[in-house]
């Protein structure tokens, strides 16, 4: 069975400041990727750039949640050169990434400043917890976005580690760091992310 790359997100989110600040892509782009020139969701260009074998689905819905929060998104495929089902995971995974962009925006704006990576590992948070320091497949989105995509064929489910704090996950159930969540749900269009609750 073929695998997503696992690589560490944070390997490619990160980057220099004026790239950070630059990547961000804007609302209207996420708005209209799925759109036709009314805007209203309907067309289905009949191909892409892509030539060759395509990537296994499931495996390609899986890419296009772990890169929804990222600084900046690309297709190389189509959605709909797979299916509707397809098609309509990448559109709720780009009305997440819609949802913050005012967070990637904000990060993006602090980066060209500070230098700070808008992507960040999660050492980045615990720098003497020595857990953090080898979990490669989850990432932070600035200091307080904990994301944990699904990146191996056949998962529903995966471990995440959370660092001290306490964290709200979802249905606004607080989770308290350090501490693993052994087999944490993740449906095929769902992308786990838990906020630091800050002051906590």
């Amino acid at each position: 069975m073929e695998e997503l790359n696992t690589a560490p997100p944070a390997a490619e989110g990160a980057g220099t400041a004026g790239a950070a600040a630059t990547a961000v892509s804007d609302e209207h782009t996420a708005r209209h990727t799925f759109a036709d020139g009314d805007g209203n969701g309907t067309a289905r260009p009949a191909s892409s750039m892509f030539y060759g074998t395509l990537p296994p689905r499931e495996l390609y819905v899986r890419w296009c949640f772990a890169n929804a929060l990222l600084p900046a998104v690309q297709f190389s495929i189509a959605p709909w050169q797979y299916d509707e089902a397809a098609s309509e995971a990448c559109r709720r995974a780009l009305e997440l990434r819609a949802a913050r962009l005012p967070q990637l925006e904000a990060l993006a704006e602090a980066a060209a400043v500070s230098g700070e990576p808008l992507v960040r590992p999660m050492w980045w948070h615990a720098p003497t917890d020595p857990t953090c320091q080898w979990v490669a497949d989850q990432f932070l989105l600035g200091n307080t976005t904990l994301v944990a995509p699904v990146l191996d064929a056949g998962e529903r489910s995966r471990p995440i580690y959370l660092p001290a704090g306490r964290w709200l996950g979802r249905a606004n159930q607080v989770h308290v760091g350090p501490r693993w969540l052994v087999d944490y749900r993740v449906a095929l269009d769902e992308l786990a992310t838990f906020e630091l609750i800050v002051g906590a």
